[in-house]
C-alpha cells in the first residue's frame, strides 16, 4: 500500500514539473543555452580518461587534467596527460584558435 502511495505522488511531481516547464514557456534554444551555462565559466577545470579498443585488445588508459578561463575576452585552456607514461607531461595549450603542444619527451614546444 505504501509503494503505491509513494508512486503516485512521485507521478504526481512529475507532472507538476512538467507543467511548470511548459507553462514557463521556455523554448528549445532556452532549454539549450541553460544546459550550455553547467560547462561555462570564468574557471574549469576537469579531469578524464579514455581507454581505446582497437582490433580486440584495450590500448592503455590515458588520463588527461584539464584547466579552462576566459581572460580579457579570450578563452584560454591547458590539457595535460598524467597517463600512460609515454604520454604524461604532453601538454596542450589552446588560446581561442591557437593551438600549442609540448612534448614531454623531448620538451620542445610546437604551433598546430
Amino acid at each position: 500500500m505504501k509503494i503505491q502511495i509513494i508512486k503516485r505522488l512521485s507521478m504526481l511531481c512529475a507532472l507538476a514539473l512538467l507543467v511548470t516547464g511548459i507553462a514557463a514557456g521556455q523554448s528549445a534554444e532556452e532549454i539549450v543555452e541553460r544546459a550550455d551555462e553547467a560547462f561555462t565559466g570564468s574557471r574549469i577545470y576537469s579531469e578524464s580518461t579514455l581507454t581505446i579498443h582497437r582490433s580486440g585488445r584495450t590500448l592503455p588508459v590515458q588520463e588527461m587534467e584539464s584547466y579552462g578561463m576566459e581572460i580579457g575576452g579570450d578563452y584560454h585552456s591547458l590539457s595535460v596527460y598524467r597517463a600512460p607514461a609515454r604520454m604524461k607531461g604532453t601538454a596542450y595549450l589552446m588560446i581561442e584558435d591557437d593551438l600549442w603542444v609540448r612534448f614531454s619527451s623531448t620538451g620542445r614546444i610546437r604551433k598546430l
